[in-house]
């Protein structure tokens, strides 16, 4: 069996990739692969807001049993401050490509009557979020898509889950203002646990929302 895991160099994909990496063959994309290493999983190399590669990528890897969309970029801070080349890696990494890849592999899925596509989402998909619009906008996108596919795909055997974490401990807030107490926070690990608690589920089964929440946490400002 095969898994694709995007955003798998670093955070909750890099995570997600080495716990499937004990009972699938794993391919892991991701940005930068020139600092990652490990013997049990194939990372390649795509710039996800680069479409022309992200379609190149996709005709070159066959459909996989399970795919992770673990891939994530935000930039924080009052809407009007943030760019419009922001703006537009933000909607092409979080939403755009998850979409993309969707599309690419979903009729294979169907026609073979099996595959699992898990979406990382956040949290935010489903709060306001004042200093981070455009990323909450870009996951509530994410979740609204994932639910559609969901019932689109239920009755063909592929599945669908939807995994929302809380403040995690990645590099996700690499262009915020503010960071957080990783004493508190999740880790990648609490996340890629429930990515094989979906995918071990039995074939008749299938986990479609889980909310991952610490129980305590804290930014940083």
């Amino acid at each position: 069996m095969r898994a694709l895991v995007f955003g798998a160099t670093s955070g909750i994909g890099l995570a997600c990739a080495k716990a499937l990496s004990k009972d699938y063959e794993v391919i892991g994309v991701g940005r930068d692969i020139s600092k990652v290493s490990d013997d049990n999983i194939e990372f390649i190399e795509c710039d996800l807001t680069d479409r022309k590669a992200l379609r190149k990528l996709l005709n070159s890897v066959s459909c996989p049993d399970v795919i992770v969309l673990s891939q994530g970029c935000a930039y924080y801070g009052l809407h009007e401050n943030i760019s419009s080349d922001a703006c537009e890696e933000m909607v092409l990494t979080d939403l755009l490509s998850p979409i993309e890849i969707t599309n690419h592999y979903l009729s294979y899925m169907k026609q073979r009557k099996s595959g699992h596509i898990i979406f990382i989402s956040s949290v935010t998909a489903d709060s306001v979020n004042p200093h981070g619009a455009c990323y909450g906008a870009c996951k509530a996108g994410i979740r609204s898509f994932a639910k559609s596919i969901f019932e689109e795909v239920r009755k063909t055997d592929v599945k669908v889950s939807l995994i929302s974490p809380d403040l995690t401990d990645t590099d996700l807030y690499r262009n915020a203002g503010f960071g957080v107490d990783k004493e508190l926070v999740l880790k990648p690990e609490d996340v890629s646990e429930a990515v094989l608690f979906a995918v071990n589920k039995p074939s008749n089964v299938d986990v479609f929302d889980i909310v991952i929440r610490p129980m305590r946490n804290a930014i940083k400002k």
